[in-house]
């Protein structure tokens, strides 16, 4: 019988470069997992709205069941999803009179269709108590390594599930966009609660539902893997929160009005995380004063996109001191520093005109309201926020005058020769007015550069 030869055994040196190698290894997966841990928990979705809105219970309807989708602006180490039971009214932060409970929340991946319940301190059922004074309540965090296949990454769908019910004569918080393909808000009567939880796809139909273009307020949050990417709120009225722009404008999954259309690129990819915290018929002066529960939400951001001044000025705005509204939304500015986002983007504030006819159709057709004409309150203002810009008190002023207003006098809103091509109230954009003006917001964010590698984990 012929023996094998034994294997060769590896010298002492080869031993001491593989142990090299295996410490090497471990040592880079340590720092990579350390790095994910240590970055802040942010902002790392789109779509996510405050309430600006609400749904009072009405006869045996008391029970909702939601499915909103969320786009992903960079690789994730986990998701963490946020709901809240208080209203942004004109100008106050309003607690929900009623309590709200989620009796079932969940994940659903859209490119495995995978499901991972959400829990909150360990327990599937959130009661958010009425007139609460809570910012926001956090899920239990959803650690990227439980979700099959490739880690999640930037432009990848994440929808959210929420169903529960709110008392008679109750009254919940709306604001996330529900009416995209396949998103759905229904309020149905309890006795007809199919009993599904944990499930894939759209809704089911449920015996004398009704969708509503809205659901509750959510923030879609996380950890990046890595520091750079962007996450970024959105603070003004009803201009930037997108007011005369359809639920559903295009057909990629971004938001109405020219912020959240920013989010993505006409095929829906390249995402940027935002969270939107406007709300129409707000001033610069209430939101310092009177929204506590908003400055809690900036450290979620490395960046804010800032737009008030239009009601400030308001349609009279001869009788409005330009400093006056600039030293507000230096208070602002100011809060979000504090709060430690680290780059502050402002627009210039657009034209306001008025139209004989109604159809604002031409130049010719167009009178700028009082204080909004050349060398006006509207200019000293926008001029003021050059003089920020040049001094650093902020670090973008995006141009929205050139995209909607007349090429030959910027006092004046775009026209075409059309009714309404921009605009149909002389102060709200319209549709194509919102498209226009997400081109260089969009520009503006993707210039800029953050760095979240030295921030605190929360």
């Amino acid at each position: 019988m012929i023996s094998s030869p034994l294997p060769r055994l590896p010298d002492r040196a080869a031993i001491r470069r593989m142990a090299v190698v295996a410490a090497t290894l471990i040592f880079a997966l340590l720092s990579t997992d350390a790095a994910a841990a240590d970055q802040p928990m942010r902002v790392v979705g789109t779509g996510g709205r405050i309430g600006t809105g609400a749904y009072k219970q009405a006869g045996a309807v008391s029970a909702y069941w939601q499915r909103t989708p969320h786009v992903l602006g960079g690789p994730v180490s986990e998701i963490t999803i946020g709901f809240m039971n208080w209203l942004h009214t004109t100008s106050l932060e309003a607690p929900n009179p009623s309590p709200v409970t989620i009796d079932y929340a969940w994940l659903e991946r859209g490119s495995t269709g995978q499901i991972v319940p959400l829990t909150f301190s360990g327990q599937r059922q959130l009661v958010m108590p009425a007139n609460d004074t809570a910012p926001y309540h956090l899920s239990d965090p959803v650690p990227s390594s439980v979700w099959q296949g490739a880690p999640p990454s930037r432009d990848e769908i994440f929808w959210v599930h929420a169903k529960g019910g709110i008392p008679t004569g109750g009254s919940l918080p709306v604001g996330t966009p529900a009416s995209y393909s396949g998103a759905r808000f229904l309020v149905y009567d309890g006795a007809q609660e199919p009993g599904t939880k944990d499930a894939l796809g759209p809704l089911p139909a449920i015996i004398d539902a009704t969708a509503r273009p809205s659901g509750l307020p959510l923030l879609f949050l996380g950890r990046y893997t890595e520091p750079g990417h962007l996450s970024v709120i959105g603070i003004g009225d009803s201009i930037l929160f997108g007011m005369g722009d359809a639920e559903n404008p295009v057909p990629v999954i971004s938001g109405f009005g020219f912020f959240n259309r920013a989010a993505v690129d006409e095929k829906g990819a390249n995402a940027i995380a935002m969270l939107n915290l406007t709300r129409s018929g707000e001033t610069a002066a209430t939101w310092v004063a009177k929204h506590e529960r908003q400055a809690k939400l900036l450290p979620f951001a490395n960046v804010v996109v800032e737009e008030f001044g239009t009601n400030d000025i308001g349609s009279n705005g001869s009788k409005s001191n330009p400093q006056t509204v600039y030293d507000r939304v230096q208070s602002v500015w100011k809060t979000a520093r504090e709060a430690g986002v680290q780059k502050i983007v402002r627009t210039r504030l657009m034209p306001r005109t008025s139209s004989v006819d109604r159809q604002w159709a031409s130049a010719s057709d167009q009178t700028p309201n009082p204080g909004w004409g050349p060398g006006e309150t509207r200019d000293q203002f926008n001029d003021l926020l050059a003089k920020a810009l040049a001094e650093g008190k902020i670090d973008v002023l995006v141009d929205t005058l050139t995209p909607v207003a007349d090429p030959e006098n910027f006092h004046l809103w775009l026209t075409d020769g059309t009714k309404a091509y921009v605009t149909s109230d002389g102060t709200h954009p319209r549709p194509a007015g919102y498209a226009l003006l997400a081109r260089p917001l969009r520009e503006a964010l993707l210039s800029i550069k953050v760095d979240d590698a030295a921030a605190v984990s929360r």
